[in-house]
């Protein structure tokens, strides 16, 4: 019951983070928008090559990224602060994104791998929260919790996450980029 109510939560600020990135003024959009194309900047020079295993690379690298960002909600959740930034903050970007240009296109373009790596991101940050809400449950409240079966639990789940976020990946790096060039 836990775990489902703090996915409802963090649903709702992801909602929250991509509303707010959407409605974002025009000249915020711009300067976050600029400062987001520099930092994926390095990612541009990797698939201008346009070999498969510059492609490969691209993946892997997205891959890595997202495992990092769910390793922080997963590690980091008993701050019980991480995880809901994390999720807001990429609900934000992505209303950002999504904002700018033609919308509709935008989201077709998010669709494919966000079905995979969003809900996935989400659950990391359930994970962790989770295990930061246990270990208040435990020592602060004093309540009969047992830690380390709640730790293997979310260990064996990231497992699932991992699996997920390299389907997303691949999906990101190989379909979306079709997708694109179908809808120009």
């Amino acid at each position: 019951m836990v775990r489902l109510a703090l996915a409802l939560m963090l649903t709702l600020l992801f909602v929250g983070g991509l509303y707010a990135g959407f409605n974002t003024p025009p000249e915020f959009r711009k300067f976050f928008l600029n400062t987001l194309i520099n930092e994926l900047s390095p990612l541009r020079e990797v698939v201008a090559e346009g070999s498969l295993a510059s492609f490969i690379l691209l993946a892997v690298l997205i891959f890595l990224n997202n495992l990092r960002v769910a390793l922080l909600n997963v590690f980091l959740g008993f701050t019980l602060v991480l995880p809901p930034l994390i999720v807001l903050a990429n609900g934000y970007v992505i209303g950002l994104v999504v904002s700018e240009g033609d919308v509709w296109r935008n989201v077709a373009l998010i669709i494919p791998h966000g079905v995979v790596e969003i809900p996935t991101v989400i659950y990391s940050a359930v994970l962790g929260t989770y295990l930061g809400v246990e270990v208040i449950r435990k020592y602060l409240m004093g309540r009969d919790v047992s830690l380390t079966k709640d730790f293997k639990y979310v260990l064996r789940k990231l497992v699932l996450v991992v699996v997920l976020l390299a389907i997303a990946a691949f999906i990101e790096v190989f379909i979306t980029p079709t997708l694109y060039y179908i809808m120009k």
